[in-house]
């Protein structure tokens, strides 16, 4: 976040799972940089190698969970990241 901001964390027990929701007031993604996240390679940033989510989604997902993402330009970005019991 250039100018600042706020990064949320929450976490909440559901009846069969656990989600842990991020949410900042940065400034946003697009429609197709929200498209673009997880693959290989992909990055907004000058020094990044675009590994990183790719690497925290491959991981999410072995361990059966589910991560989602939605955003507004100007307004922030939210991540949502569910693991439910087996």
């Amino acid at each position: 976040m250039p100018s600042g901001g706020a990064i949320i964390l929450n976490t909440r027990k559901l009846p069969n799972a656990v989600q842990i929701l991020i949410t900042n007031t940065g400034v946003g993604m697009t429609k197709k940089q929200l498209n673009s996240l997880g693959i290989p390679f992909y990055t907004t940033k000058e020094q990044g190698t675009g590994l990183g989510l790719v690497v925290v989604m491959s991981i999410i997902k072995m361990m059966n969970g589910k991560i989602s993402f939605s955003s507004n330009l100007n307004k922030g970005t939210k991540c949502s990241i569910l693991f439910q019991q087996k």
